[in-house]
């Protein structure tokens, strides 16, 4: 089964599907885009490109923009190869500080399109009556927009409690001295 099987099926493991979204979408980027010839700088890059990337999945879920798995990865696909085309005509220097500035302000700046693009494959219609024939008792399996903003929320939270055990770490030091 392949990574794009695995996290287009809805109705697996929740965890399962969204390694497998992020092993897919890193064998994208990998075959579209040109990395740095070094191969720590161009792992370094791709994850936190990758990273980047999942960031925007999780705003399209902030914004109500729930595609269905192959809408998603069309989405994401051609705007991997639109960064790709710039690229290769050589119209982005460096990829990390384009690659940036262009996801975290891809689902702002492209509302309109994404919302008329999620009206026209009916993604919200879909939601709507899956919930609906399922009833109340049985929750709806989480879509890979909620899954990349769960993600994200935990990513923040343990990033802020480390921060928070370097302080208290530091702190402590200090209180040790005459």
């Amino acid at each position: 089964m392949s990574t794009y099987d695995q996290w287009a099926n809805e109705r697996g493991v929740p965890a399962a599907r969204l390694i497998a979204f992020e092993e897919w979408l890193l064998a994208q980027m990998r075959s579209r885009l040109v990395w740095p010839t070094d191969p720590a700088a161009a792992q370094r890059q791709a994850g936190q490109c990758r990273a980047f990337v999942l960031d925007a999945v999780a705003e399209l879920g902030a914004h109500g923009y729930l595609f269905r798995p192959k809408e998603l990865a069309e989405l994401l696909t051609g705007k991997l190869d639109q960064i790709a085309r710039l690229q290769k005509a050589g119209n982005v220097l460096e990829l990390y500080p384009y690659f940036r500035a262009t996801w975290r302000t891809w689902v702002r700046c492209s509302s309109e399109e994404l919302r008329d693009r999620a009206l026209l494959c009916g993604s919200h219609v879909r939601q709507i009556t899956e919930r609906a024939m399922r009833g109340p008792c049985a929750p709806p399996p989480p879509s890979l927009c909620e899954l990349a903003a769960q993600l994200r929320r935990e990513r923040r939270s343990a990033k802020a409690e480390s921060g928070k055990l370097k302080a208290e770490t530091l702190q402590s030091s200090f209180d040790l001295l005459p």
